[in-house]
């Protein structure tokens, strides 16, 4: 199972010096866990007081989805969270970085990635390429790449049903307004997948939301540096290079999800969301995502 002291005992081998493991709990959660949990609380209640075109296409979806409604958000500080800030989606790009943040709350404690949230359009096989909606989705544990069994790895998928994407319209490569006011794709799609995105330099995503392996930053807010054995593509991998600060991501998930919990809830949102509490500056993702690009 996930939480055998035998997987625990493999995570710290190979993250020897890598890791710190902090004291917080689920008892005893850190002041920095707390302020993430009272941004999901404060933006449900923000954006139940003011729809907004996304969350009114969310509202009206009759079908089922992993995507949730913001009545059934869970904001509950026993869940494991992850929260994906994503900038600059609405500026056209022919190639798309890992510029966007990622924060996963877990056993009381707060550790930040990065990556995209966004399709890079060299990776999709579309032209109208999807982009994740806004809100909070259900995803459970499973894998990504499973038709072939060289490549298969642990990652994120959406729970049932499926989550619901808005499609490039117009062909200009970003999500814009008028993207929007289309509406979402009358399909749930279940390919929106969360995983490894190589080192960074290239942004893996066809619509997935997708994590860098090069650094991570820790539950002491300390920035760890995994480029030393950290794989830039799939044929990188092997004895001496892994994916990296991905493996510490999925390796938390595995380690600290309660017995029999196989899913996860993760909240999309901009870095805008941050403007919610007065916790973060303005420029928070930004310089947050720039810390761990620049090693």
């Amino acid at each position: 199972g996930p939480n055998t002291l035998a997987h625990v005992e493999r995570w710290k081998k190979e993250n020897t010096g890598v890791c710190h493991w902090g004291k917080s709990s689920a008892e005893t959660p850190s002041p920095a866990f707390k302020q993430w949990i009272n941004l999901i609380e404060n933006a449900q209640k923000h954006f139940l007081e003011n729809p907004s075109p996304i969350r009114e296409h969310i509202e009206q979806y009759a079908k089922p989805t992993d995507t949730l409604k913001i009545n059934d958000w869970d904001t509950s500080p026993n869940t494991i969270h992850l929260i994906g800030l994503r900038t600059g989606q609405d500026r056209a790009a022919d190639r798309r970085e890992n510029d966007d943040l990622f924060v996963l709350l877990i056993n009381g404690m707060v550790f930040k990635f990065w990556g995209s949230t966004d399709p890079n359009p060299g990776m999709a096989s579309r032209a109208d390429i999807p982009f994740l909606v806004e809100g909070q989705h259900r995803y459970q544990f499973g894998w990504h790449k499973i038709s072939d069994a060289k490549t298969v790895y642990r990652a994120l998928r959406p729970a049932s049903h499926g989550v619901l994407v808005f499609r490039d319209k117009n062909g200009d490569r970003a999500l814009t307004d008028s993207d929007i006011l289309k509406g979402v794709d009358p399909t749930p799609n279940t390919t929106i997948n969360i995983h490894w995105s190589g080192i960074g330099t290239t942004n893996f995503s066809a619509g997935c939301q997708v994590i860098a392996g090069r650094t991570y930053i820790n539950d002491q807010d300390t920035l760890v540096n995994c480029g030393g054995f950290a794989a830039t593509s799939y044929s990188e991998l092997g004895s001496k290079k892994t994916r990296g600060a991905y493996n510490v991501f999925t390796d938390l998930l595995l380690t600290y999800a309660p017995p029999n919990v196989q899913t996860i809830a993760y909240m999309l949102g901009r870095d805008v969301t941050l403007r919610l509490s007065k916790d973060w500056t303005a420029d928070y993702v930004q310089e947050t995502v720039d810390k761990m690009r620049k090693v």
